[in-house]
């Protein structure tokens, strides 16, 4: 399989499980969601770890794994991607807000105010 085809087998597969997800969000069943939701997370992160080795257009999916990170409440994987992303591209209001938002979900205000600051249109 190619590099292109894997990628978008990857997405394929994420995309159903996203579906499944919802059904077990709305069937209620917690438990399951999570388990659906990690299973999602493990696989964009061989997804971006693939797109790291084989990729040369220059974009890394750190910020999209801090979000997903978010999604299952796993805050140091979360702020580990988010600040990758912020390291490579530190004026950036994009990485600047990645990384607030996940010390903000943290409950860690006083290190999320500088990335709020620095991607405010005022720069506070």
């Amino acid at each position: 399989m190619n590099y292109i085809s894997g990628r978008i087998l990857s997405v394929m597969i994420t995309h159903s499980k996203m579906h499944w997800l919802k059904y077990t969000e709305l069937t209620g069943d917690k438990e399951q969601s999570l388990n659906v939701a990690n299973a999602i997370v493990d696989e964009m992160e061989k997804a971006a770890n693939a797109m790291a080795k084989g990729d040369s257009s220059g974009h890394y999916a750190d910020k999209e794994m801090a979000y997903a990170y978010l999604a299952v409440d796993n805050y140091d994987k979360a702020i580990e991607h988010a600040l990758l992303e912020y390291n490579r591209r530190p004026d950036n209001i994009d990485a600047n807000e990645t990384v607030a938002w996940v010390y903000y979900k943290k409950a860690d205000y006083s290190k999320a105010e500088p990335y709020i600051k620095a991607c405010s249109p005022n720069r506070l």
